[in-house]
Order: C-alpha cells, then structure tokens, then sequence
C-alpha cells in the first residue's frame, strides 16, 4: 500500500505501464527501485573494500551495474521489453553475487 500512495506522490494521473517501470526501476527516491538497490550496493562493496585496503572485482562489477542503470531510460526498458530487460537485470546480479561470494567468501579479500 505504501509504494501505491508513493507512486501516487511521485507520479499523480494515469498509472501506465512506463510509470510503473520508472518508479520501480529508475526511480532514486523510490527506497525499493533496482537502481537505489544498486547504489545501496555500491556503497557497501566500497566500504568493505576501504576495510580491507584493496580494490575488489565485485565492486567494480557492482559500479557498472549501478551505470548502466543510471543511463538506461524507460523508454529504453519498454523497448527491449519489460520480461527481457527484467531477465537480464538477474542474470547480472546472480552474476555479481558470485563476484561477490569469489572477493570476500572464499579468497580474492579474505
């Protein structure tokens, strides 16, 4: 109900199918879009690779996820298709996550 009364705020008039993609997406200020989600990330790898002094693949990875959705426009979204760009979006984090567990789970930082 939250994210409904907050889309509403953000965005008033006709829901379509771009504004939704927009705020869940692309939207900063939306605490739950993929891209505040992203940057959430970044600020963390970087910390932790502040903490141990050494720059990590994870967070190189993360930062370019981060880019890429900064740049990436919904019409763009719309365009390659929602399920599509979705699809790939996981594949990516899934990706990273691996990144992630390699840096500082199993050797890499540790």
């Amino acid at each position: 109900m939250s994210s409904h009364r907050a889309f509403h705020w953000a965005y008033g008039g006709d829901v379509t199918a771009e504004k939704i993609a927009h705020f869940l997406i692309l939207n900063p200020q939306c605490p739950r879009s993929l891209i505040t989600c992203a940057d959430g990330l970044v600020t963390h790898l970087e910390r932790l690779d502040r903490g141990y002094r050494r720059n990590s693949t994870a967070r190189t990875q993360a930062r370019s996820l981060l880019a890429e959705l900064a740049e990436t426009k919904v019409e763009e979204i719309i365009d390659e298709g929602l399920h599509e760009f979705l699809s790939r979006f996981i594949l990516q984090t899934g990706k990273l996550a691996t990144q992630i567990h390699e840096s500082y789970l199993s050797g890499d930082i540790r």
